[in-house]
C-alpha cells in the first residue's frame, strides 16, 4: 500500500449529527493508530430503488439505471486502500485498484457484494450491530402497539367512544426470530426481559444461542418454529438462499391471528403471500419496514393492506449510529493493520440464485 494508506470515506455525511470537535477527534484517534492514515471524502449512495434492485438475485436492471460516478468520486478511488461506505459504484476493480478493504456501515451488504469486490480480492465487512438495538426497540414497539391494542384505542378516543376491550400479554407468549444475528439477538434479549419465550432460527445451531433464547431451530425447521410462535421477527441477511423465505407455505405455517414484523429485506417476502394472509384473516397483524420495491410505490396495495403498518426503512435511529460506525470502523482498522481476523466478515460476492 506504500507509505500512505488512503481512506476514501463515501458515507454520505448529512445525517451525522455530531459536532465538529467530535469529528476531529475521531480523526485523531485514527491518526494515533496509524499517522500513515489519510482520509478523503467523497460521498456515494445508491438511490433506495437502485439498492433494492441490487440486493436482489437479478441486479442487472440496476446497473442500467444508475448513472456514472461523478468525477471527484472517481479521484478519491482511484487512490484508495480502504474504503468506509454504504453503497459503492459497480466495476470496483476498475476504479479503485488499490482497494483492499471495505467496512460498510449497514448490516445488509447485498449492494456491495454486487460492485466488484471478489475481483479485486478485497476484505468486505459489514455495519452488523451498529443500529441493532434501535431496531429492537422498533421491532418490540410494533408487537406492542399491535397487542396492546394502541390503534384501536386512538379510534375509539377520535370517536369519543368509551368500549371496554382489553389487548395481548407480552409475558408468555412465543417470539420466534428468524436470522438470530446481531438485529435477532438484541430483539431476544428485550422480548426475553418482558417475559416472552423466545426461539430462532440460526444457520449453524452448533454455534450456541444466548441466554435469552431458549431453542434454537435449523433453518430447514422453519415451518416448525412458525408453527410454535405467536408472533415472528424476520432478520435473516439477504441471500440467494433467503430471497422469498416468505412465501404462501410459510405464512400458512404460522398460527392463526399471530402477528408477523420485517426488519431485514423486502426481497425475502412474497409480498402478495403476506397481504393474501392479511386479507384473509389468517395473520392477525404485520408491519414491514422493509418492501421490495423502494420506495414503496404510491399504487402499490399494500398502502391499504388491512391489519398492516409499513414503515419507509427507518426502523434504525441514528442518534447514536455514527458513534457506533465510527467505533466499529476504528476497531476493525486496528485489526486490520495488525493483521488480526475483523469483525463481522463476509462473503465480498453474490451467490448464485437458488431459485
Amino acid at each position: 500500500m506504500g507509505d500512505t494508506i488512503n481512506v476514501c470515506v463515501c458515507v454520505p455525511l448529512d445525517s451525522d449529527t455530531r459536532t465538529a470537535a467530535e469529528h476531529a477527534a475521531t480523526e485523531r484517534a485514527f491518526q494515533a493508530l496509524e499517522p500513515r492514515l489519510r482520509f478523503t471524502y467523497a460521498a456515494y449512495s445508491d438511490p433506495p430503488e437502485i439498492r433494492a434492485l441490487r440486493g436482489q438475485p437479478d441486479y442487472a436492471r440496476a446497473r442500467e439505471l444508475l448513472p456514472p460516478p461523478a468525477p471527484a468520486l472517481r479521484d478519491a478511488l482511484r487512490e484508495a486502500d480502504i474504503a468506509f461506505a454504504i453503497d459503492l459504484p459497480f466495476d470496483m476493480h476498475e476504479l479503485a485498484p488499490r482497494l483492499r478493504w471495505v467496512q460498510s456501515i449497514g448490516a445488509g451488504i447485498g449492494q456491495l457484494q454486487s460492485c466488484g469486490l471478489d475481483r479485486l480480492g478485497a476484505a468486505l465487512t459489514s455495519g452488523a450491530g451498529i443500529a441493532s438495538p434501535a431496531i429492537a426497540e422498533f421491532v418490540i414497539a410494533r408487537i406492542l402497539a399491535h397487542w396492546k391494542l394502541f390503534d384501536r384505542y386512538a379510534q375509539m378516543q377520535a370517536e369519543h367512544r368509551w368500549e371496554t376491550v382489553y389487548g395481548h400479554s407480552l409475558a408468555g407468549s412465543v417470539l420466534g426470530i428468524v436470522g438470530l444475528g446481531a438485529i435477532g439477538e438484541a430483539t431476544a434479549q428485550r422480548a426475553h426481559a418482558l417475559g416472552m419465550r423466545v426461539i430462532a432460527t440460526r444457520r449453524d445451531p452448533a454455534s450456541g444461542a444466548p441466554p435469552s433464547v431458549e431453542a434454537l431451530y435449523r433453518p430447514a425447521q422453519l415451518p416448525e418454529l412458525l408453527g410454535a410462535a405467536d408472533a415472528v421477527v424476520l432478520c435473516a441477511a439477504e441471500t440467494a438462499q433467503t430471497y422469498r423465505l416468505f412465501d404462501r407455505e410459510a405464512f400458512a405455517a404460522m398460527r392463526p391471528g399471530s402477528y408477523f414484523c420485517n426488519v431485514s429485506r423486502g426481497s425475502l417476502v412474497d409480498e402478495d403471500a403476506l397481504r393474501e394472509a392479511l386479507c384473509s384473516g389468517h395473520l392477525g397483524g404485520a408491519s414491514i419496514d422493509v418492501t421490495v420495491a423502494e420506495p414503496l410505490p404510491a399504487n402499490s396495495p399494500l398502502w391499504d393492506t388491512p391489519n398492516l403498518h409499513i414503515s419507509p426503512h427507518s426502523a434504525g435511529s441514528l442518534d447514536h449510529f455514527f458513534d457506533r460506525a465510527w467505533e466499529l470502523f476504528l476497531d476493525n482498522m486496528r485489526r486490520y493493520l495488525a493483521g488480526e481476523p475483523m469483525r463481522n466478515q463476509c462473503s465480498n460476492r453474490r451467490e448464485e440464485h437458488a431459485g
